[in-house]
């Protein structure tokens, strides 16, 4: 039943995107792709069902499940490692949580994970539930075949080296789960994205699996002319919004630079501001960005876009 709700949602895309052609690149438009942020996060809980169906109807190019692994060795889409922030751990299993107080994801077998009640906006009764990568992807590739649209995924590997400390290869897991996801799904993007670089090691004797990965940046920032010795082999980086803003920001020279050596510029977060972001979008000619309303993002494109506009900073 709730597979038939899922897809059911795909009849929201009509103002959705035409189908983009397969391409070696992911964006081969001057126009800027449109992420939904743990899904349409704005709308209903973060990284649920619901939350890529509706991203995907909105006309979302690309949907971002985070993914960390279970004690049972499964991939889950969660943004934390701990549970308690979004989901109702804490009442169903007081007794679990480790010496620092917390309710870890890797602490749990997947029967367990998949009986909590994802929370955070009490919009109606629906028991909202935790989801496996492989339930995200399945969707995302029921509702492209469904609405002939080639929406792309681009999950972000949660602290892979923490999971390396607890014997998880979290990078190898996902990297062939995404190789069966892109064998069924050609022309269809998919991007890697980390915080740790070193975990976008390319995969050697990887035949077919998705190549394209995006380090993303925080912290202490690389000065521009230190960017191409730190991006070897990489499709691009992840700039915040913020690096954008201020009376003396680093984010337009970083950009200027990435697009000089052929990096792609992905600039995470907007939510609910259509103006702020068509302004951005205006202004800065950046490859991608990361939004919680898809449906906004894809409004502020399109006046970002109008003929009428020019001067984007490349």
């Amino acid at each position: 039943m709730r597979w038939l709700l899922l897809l059911g949602l795909a009849a929201l895309a009509g103002c959705a995107q035409t189908p983009r052609p397969g391409s070696a690149t992911v964006n081969p438009s001057p126009r800027p792709l449109i992420i939904g942020h743990r899904g349409a996060s704005a709308y209903v809980p973060e990284h649920t069902l619901e939350a890529y169906a509706l991203a995907h109807a909105q006309g979302a190019d690309l949907v971002e499940p985070d993914v960390v692994c279970s004690r049972d060795g499964v991939l889950i889409c969660l943004h934390d490692l701990t549970l308690e922030r979004v989901t109702d751990v804490a009442a169903r299993f007081p007794g679990r949580a480790r010496s620092d107080g917390r309710w870890y994801a890797r602490d749990f077998d997947w029967s367990e994970l998949e009986e909590l009640t994802v929370t955070g906006k009490e919009l109606d009764s629906t028991a909202y539930r935790l989801a496996r990568l492989t339930d995200a992807l399945d969707l995302i590739e029921r509702l492209n075949d469904r609405t002939g649209r080639l929406v792309g995924v681009i999950p972000e590997l949660k602290q892979p080296g923490w999971h390396q400390t607890e014997g998880v290869d979290l990078t190898e897991a996902v990297q062939e789960h995404l190789a069966r996801w892109s064998a069924r799904n050609p022309g269809a993007a998919v991007v890697v994205q980390c915080f740790e670089r070193d975990a976008l090691r390319e995969t050697a004797g990887s035949s077919g699996r998705p190549s394209r990965r995006v380090w993303n940046l925080s912290g202490s920032l690389p000065a521009p002319e230190d960017l191409e010795e730190r991006t070897g082999g990489l499709a691009g980086i992840g700039l915040s919004r913020r690096t954008f803003e201020g009376p003396d920001p680093v984010g337009p020279a970083l950009l200027q630079r990435a697009h000089e050596l052929g990096l792609e510029v992905y600039v995470w977060t907007f939510r609910g501001e259509e103006a702020a972001l068509t302004d951005f979008l205006r202004r800065f000619g950046v490859d991608a960005v990361f939004v919680d309303d898809p449906d906004v993002g894809c409004r502020a494109r399109e006046a970002a876009c109008a003929p009428s506009t020019a001067g984007a900073i490349l």
